[in-house]
């Protein structure tokens, strides 16, 4: 009975922390957590993977779609390939370095062309 009111106190005491104040991943970072075999480019792809591991447990958990890792860089790579056709090279670039990541992701999760039309939730 003990332990409750000291896990009690350690919880007050600690900071508080949330997802939110995390910064978030722009494009360009990870265009180069796949640009190199470096092993701070390694730690990078980590981080996105990781990244796009919570986004796509979150999208099953909310029962919108059922998507794969692999699915969800492909479908961000043909977004950042559109946007690249339809811009100039300092245009793209400040695009690639202000645009966080996750909304390429979210998007390309709306194009019927890569995961054709959203079905309804399996689970």
């Amino acid at each position: 009975m003990r332990l409750i009111p000291l896990l009690f106190a350690l919880m007050i005491a600690a900071p508080a922390f949330a997802v939110e104040d995390l910064p978030r991943i722009k494009i360009d970072y990870y265009v180069y957590a796949w640009s190199g075999t470096s092993e701070d480019q390694m730690t990078s792809r980590l981080t996105v993977v990781n990244y796009l591991s919570g986004v796509r447990d979150h999208l099953w958990w909310e029962c919108e779609y059922e998507v794969t890792i692999q699915q969800l860089i492909e479908g961000a790579n043909m977004q950042i390939k559109a946007a690249r056709m339809t811009m100039d090279d300092a245009r793209f670039d400040k695009f690639l370095e202000d645009t966080p990541f996750g909304d390429m992701v979210f998007l390309s999760l709306h194009n019927e062309a890569l995961y054709g039309k959203a079905e309804p939730c399996s689970k």
